[in-house]
């Protein structure tokens, strides 16, 4: 039985090897990006904001919109009950971020409404760190409700909108009136964002991972004429704040889970510097068309999706980004020792040194860089030594490469040995 045996001296990992990328054996050459478009939620445009002191409306839809600091208060120095902040939009929305110049001090409650054609009504479903603008912190609050089947457009000034109402239910004292800078109406559809261009260059933070102020489900989609099992990006603006992202595929139907990734940015939280997204390819992996892909790009797409997403959030900016495409052209490997016109390599023993410590297993990738395919296998944590059965066809002629695409980065594999098997 012929065997061909790749030791792999010293740590072992998904950043490890001749090119530092993870790629143990053989070398995959960086390629540029087919696509990359962000599908973010982005703010509305023709805000309208008014305010209602004893039935006296005050248009403060300019300063509402504007960037100018503490020039609209929401509610009057000394409200009553029924007086109100009206913000109306020409689409429905169930979000609306204000920008808090000066957090609201006194006792009173307020309602969530909207017009159902007949009245204003309840919102349900709302979340308000402001607390009806009697509590909270400076900067960016969400206000969030349930989208309402039955919302209609009314007027309120003349004005005809979406209008949701924040009203003074009850009022004891105040100490402090809230003041805002400024108000955004965010959209409830996602909105696709082409960075291509941004991203095959070296100009420095020009594109976000996120909209400015990201919500649960924001997307950026990387795209590849062929698969690829590592993205190499360029992080020059961490992301601060509680934000994490879920790295999704597309299996011919809908956006999936990957199960086995490494994500070396730590949802984009790392240091500025480059960084590898790896993975192993899923076996139904599908190519978006121009059809179902984001923007009408055609490709292979991996998606950074919003998880979760809540208080004061920096937006990750990125630099520049490739992938390592699992091409015959951009890749380049070693021999297998035999004269045989073809073959099966059907086992891959691991030896280790020193084990990896981590409990996390290894993954890697067995690649033809022919032939173009390849198979995924595992090297169980903690053990010295494992054998891992795969199914890979090659001939004398073809290259191989072993990947490495998950492990913890600081307890690897320490002095290993693979040895391939036919």
């Amino acid at each position: 039985m012929n065997a061909l045996s790749l030791p792999v001296p010293n740590a072992i990992g998904v950043d490890k090897g001749a090119a530092v990328d993870g790629v143990l054996f053989g070398a995959i050459t960086p390629a540029a990006m087919a696509a990359v478009v962000g599908g973010v939620h982005v703010a509305s445009a023709g805000v309208a904001a008014y305010t209602d002191d004893g039935g006296l409306y005050v248009d403060d839809s300019t300063d509402f919109n504007d960037a100018g600091a503490s020039d609209v208060q929401p509610l009057p120095t000394t409200p009553v009950v029924d007086d109100a902040f009206y913000v109306g939009a020409d689409e429905t929305f169930s979000r609306m971020d204000l920008n808090v110049a000066t957090a609201g001090d006194g006792d009173w409650t307020v309602a969530y409404e909207y017009w159902n054609g007949t009245a204003f009504t309840a919102l349900s479903g709302v979340t308000d760190p402001t607390s009806g603008f009697t509590a909270g912190s400076t900067g960016i609050n969400s206000i969030t409700w349930t989208m309402p089947g039955d919302w209609v457009q009314n007027t309120v000034d003349g004005v005809l909108k979406y209008w949701m109402r924040i009203r003074v239910a009850t009022f004891t004292s105040i100490t402090t009136p809230a003041v805002l800078t400024q108000g955004f109406v965010i959209q409830d559809e996602l909105v696709d964002v082409d960075y291509t261009t941004e991203a095959n260059e070296a100009t420095a933070n020009d594109v976000p991972v996120t909209s400015s102020y990201p919500t649960v489900g924001e997307r950026l989609h990387f795209g590849a004429a062929a698969k690829f099992c590592k993205l190499k990006a360029t992080l020059g603006t961490s992301a601060t704040g509680t934000m994490t992202f879920t790295w999704k595929y597309w299996d011919g139907d809908s956006w999936e889970a990957l199960t086995v990734v490494n994500d070396a940015t730590a949802d984009f939280s790392a240091a500025p510097g480059t960084y590898f997204v790896s993975f192993v390819p899923p076996s139904d992996w599908v190519a978006n068309t121009a059809e179902n892909g984001p923007n009408g790009q055609a490709g292979f797409f991996i998606v950074a999706e919003v998880a979760t997403a809540s208080g004061s959030i920096t937006v990750p900016l990125l630099t520049q980004v490739w992938t390592l495409p699992l091409t015959a052209a951009a890749a380049d490997g070693i021999q297998f020792p035999s004269t045989q016109s073809l073959f099966t390599i059907v086992g891959v023993n691991m030896q280790a040194q020193t084990p990896s410590a981590s409990g996390t297993d290894s993954h890697f990738i067995l690649f033809n860089a022919t032939t173009g395919n390849f198979v995924a296998f595992v090297w169980t944590a903690n053990d010295a030594i494992d054998f891992a059965t795969v199914s890979l066809q090659v001939t004398a002629s073809n290259k191989l490469l072993l990947i490495q695409v998950q492990e913890q980065g600081t307890t690897e594999n320490q002095d290993a040995l693979f040895i391939l098997m036919r």
